[in-house]
């Protein structure tokens, strides 16, 4: 294959992982303001006045936000799932080009690897390469946030429904 065809494959590849990693990012951030959103209704009905279809209304409440966070668990697993698969398209496909380490960079930064960025540092009258790593406890806790946040709040709904009908 021609370099031609080799940039417009790697181009296309680029453009579709970026995609996928929006399209997580917008389902991480679309499911977290659903789920604000009903954690305020519920603040609502918590601090209203008593009314007679009280309970039902936030039984109704916490299934509505029990199937939200059970939605925005699965299909942010799966758009996870999505950005691996592209991202490993994209770092296979770099090991046909000489020298070029974007993807494979980022992903051994990630991982916590050191990783020479693209800059340099002035240092007694000579510039050195920098050196950059991610300390791991920032890369786990970042990591573990994001994938644990809709189990935590689809616990918290369940755990509302249940008490609801236990008291």
């Amino acid at each position: 294959m021609e370099l031609e065809g080799w940039l417009e494959v790697y181009q296309a590849l680029t453009l579709t992982a970026s995609a996928k990693e929006r399209n997580y990012w917008s389902i991480f951030l679309g499911f977290l303001i659903a789920s604000s959103l009903l954690v305020v209704a519920l603040a609502f009905f918590f601090l209203a006045y008593s009314l007679p279809e009280e309970r039902i209304l936030r039984t109704v409440l916490g299934a509505l936000g029990l199937c939200v966070g059970l939605g925005w668990w699965t299909s942010q697993r799966r758009a996870g799932r999505e950005i691996t698969l592209w991202s490993s398209l994209l770092r296979s496909l770099e090991g046909e080009f000489a020298g070029a380490e974007f993807h494979r960079s980022l992903y051994k930064l990630l991982q916590g690897a050191q990783v020479c960025v693209p800059a340099s540092d002035w240092k007694c009258n000579e510039w050195y390469p920098l050196v950059a790593r991610f300390p791991w406890p920032g890369r786990i806790a970042s990591r573990f946030f994001v994938e644990l946040l809709p189990v935590v709040f689809s616990l918290a709904w369940a755990a509302l429904v249940a008490i609801n009908w236990l008291t």
